[in-house]
């Protein structure tokens, strides 16, 4: 070692077994002399008290005497330049400390009653006698033993520690596998002193103890903080103090640490608790909630049906208020008025719902099959057949009470309805071939896979007749004979100019185009053709063109 050390206050006599102070036997120039002369007559025998390292009875150029490690020593913490005068200090009132008469009772104490507990190893008490090694470091506990396997250490705290002195016991000891154990003589567990807070949190358990002096035995007085739960749930710890003798502490093997209660797992079960108690509370106000929601559902849902049974009774009233009320529902309350309906349930022998009010509707109940139909949060089956196989497509075309056929028919497919080969035999013996028109619409309705487009199809009934009579090669939808192809073709240039680029496409695709030129003797269509100027061509036929005839633009 080079350059400045600290001179070292207090020194361990190993002859005497005491720890001599600086201050005492240097207070004046005679005793220090006599204590130098001591050291040289090797009547003394003196050692750092925190590193075990022999010192010197040294002097300065004033004649002031010191203790000091002898050259070229091994690293001390009370030669380290970091530690402050503060941190010093109380390392040097520690070791003072272990001469209390306090101290030596304490560990006395300690070691007479560890020698008849059973599972101790014989011979292997040691009190402030052992020396530990680890590396260049030595310490000499208070108290050792070996339990049941196990090195134990006991430190005896009378005075403030820092907490760099408490890291560096701990971490020695554990550094060697030795379990200590600190006997916190004068230690409150209420104290806000950062000595107290330091302790605390020295290790995960925060488990203290103190020598029960009140039994003749060796037993400790813990205390642990315990987890438990609140009125509101929220986790707290209280203080809990408990009698316990050295066969009831627990050893952790990892971190050398010594407890009598586990707060990590306790705590960590505690807070598990909590989850399950507050998600048990959630639970159960979430299935109030559900509740409340549902009887509100429920009521909504009544008062709309209640409604809709009182405006059905009475002619000429209409359904604008039900359908705004039902738009506004969400989707909850949308599935309890469907579930409170029960329009999709079948009752054996009975008409399904639609098909029976279609079947016996008057005159004046369009107003309500046109808000059933039309009111797409109440779900209907459309494609129901009764007992005796008659769809609902049937039922309101046999209904001769009803007017507008053909706009109930457009609100059956708008909601999906899929037309049957039975559907087709009755509409044609029904309406006959002026009507054929009708039925080209309903199997295009049929076919699209998106009915949100049916509005466009009823809206180009004539076009789509034009396009669907081509594709047949048969003219449908119109009164031509099958052959008159010249008229048909000059009536759709003369009167569907707007679509002309959709008629031209399907007659080229589909072979009419030669048709109606072959048919055409008089040059009619194809003067007309001559002097064609198209006016802006309309697009919105275009999404049923392209779902309905993919293959005209393949």
């Amino acid at each position: 070692m080079s350059g400045y050390e600290r001179s070292i206050r207090v020194a361990f006599d190993e002859k005497s077994g005491e720890v001599i102070e600086a201050e005492q036997v240097f207070d004046t120039a005679k005793n220090g002399f006599i204590t130098r002369r001591q050291f040289h007559r090797d009547e003394i025998e003196l050692y750092c008290c925190e590193c075990m390292q022999k010192l010197n009875v040294s002097t300065s150029k004033f004649d002031r005497l010191h203790f000091k490690h002898e050259p070229y020593h091994q690293p001390c913490k009370l030669t380290d330049s970091s530690l402050s005068p503060r941190e010093i200090d109380e390392i040097n009132r520690v070791f003072l400390a272990k001469e209390s008469l306090r101290h030596i009772e304490l560990k006395n104490k300690i070691g007479t009653r560890l020698a008849i507990i059973e599972g101790i190893e014989p011979g292997t008490i040691a009190i402030d006698n052992k020396v530990i090694t680890l590396g260049m470091e030595k310490r000499r506990p208070d108290v050792y033993c070996i339990y049941k396997g196990k090195q134990i250490v006991f430190e005896i705290q009378l005075s403030n520690l820092s907490l760099k002195y408490l890291l560096g016991r701990h971490e020695f000891y554990r550094n060697n596998g030795i379990y200590l154990v600190w006997i916190l003589d004068n230690f409150d567990v209420h104290d806000q002193s950062q000595m107290t807070r330091d302790i605390k949190y020295l290790t995960p358990y925060e488990n203290f103890f103190r020598l029960d002096e009140t039994v003749e035995h060796f037993q400790l007085n813990s205390q642990y903080k315990l987890p438990f739960l609140g009125q509101n749930n929220q986790v707290m710890t209280k203080w809990m103090n408990k009698p316990v003798k050295l066969s009831e502490l627990s050893f952790d093997e990892r971190s050398c640490d010594v407890y009598f209660f586990d707060f990590v797992t306790s705590k960590a079960q505690t807070e598990q608790e909590q989850q399950r108690i507050a998600a048990q509370r959630q639970a159960v106000e979430q299935k109030e909630l559900e509740t409340r929601r549902m009887n509100a559902a429920k009521t909504k849902a009544k008062e709309i049906i209640d409604t809709i049974k009182d405006i059905k009774k009475r002619e000429g009233m209409v359904y604008d208020w039900v359908k705004e009320n039902i738009s506004e529902f969400d989707e909850f309350e949308v599935e309890v008025l469907n579930a409170e309906l029960k329009l999709n349930i079948r009752i054996p022998g009975k008409k399904p719902a639609l098909n029976r009010w279609l079947a016996e509707a008057k005159k004046h109940d369009s107003s309500f099959l046109s808000f059933i139909l039309g009111c797409n949060e109440i779900r209907l089956e459309v494609n129901d057949t009764d007992d005796s196989g008659l769809t609902s497509l049937q039922e309101l075309y046999s209904n001769e009470l009803l007017i507008s056929k053909y706009h109930f028919a457009k609100a059956l497919f708008r909601r999906g309805y899929i037309l049957t080969h039975e559907d087709e035999k009755f509409l044609v013996d029904l309406l006959g071939q002026k009507n054929a028109d009708q039925l080209v619409v309903f199997v295009a309705c049929s076919k699209l896979k998106d009915r949100e487009l049916v509005d466009t199809v009823y809206n180009h009934q004539a076009l789509l007749c034009i396009i669907e009579s081509s594709k047949r090669q048969s003219i449908t939808g119109f009164r031509y004979k099958p052959h008159e192809w010249a008229a048909f073709g000059n009536n759709a240039i003369e009167h569907y100019k707007n679509y002309w680029e959709y008629i031209e496409i399907a007659f080229k695709k589909y072979g009419i185009w030669n048709k109606i030129i072959n048919a055409d003797r008089k040059g009619t269509f194809q003067k007309k053709l001559q002097q064609l100027q198209l006016p802006p061509q309309a697009f919105d036929f275009d999404p049923v063109f392209l779902e309905l005839y993919p293959e005209i633009i393949a």
